[in-house]
């Protein structure tokens, strides 16, 4: 089936990215926050979460963007504005 075919698809396929992209951004909190990880001793826990909520944000937004359907009509005229750009 094409990714183009219908959109109960369309729906499932982007709620499977986004739950996989939030489980790997929740592990790689994990890692950064776990005090027996040697690699990220200097980063601060609230480093750490301000990255990990601003990167879900940030993917959110692109998830959103792709599946073209914007819960909010303010994220639908600011996606609108940004195709008239490109």
């Amino acid at each position: 089936m094409a990714l183009v075919g219908s959109f109960s698809f369309n729906s499932f396929l982007f709620g499977v990215l986004s739950c996989t992209g939030t489980a790997f951004l929740a592990i790689c909190l994990w890692i950064q926050v776990n005090k027996e990880n040697k690699k990220f001793k200097d980063l601060a826990p609230k480093r750490a979460f301000a990255d990990f909520v601003l990167s879900n944000l940030v993917f959110h937004l692109v998830i959103m963007n792709f599946f073209d359907r914007c819960p909010s009509p303010i994220l639908n005229v600011v996606f609108m504005s940004c195709k008239n750009v490109v």
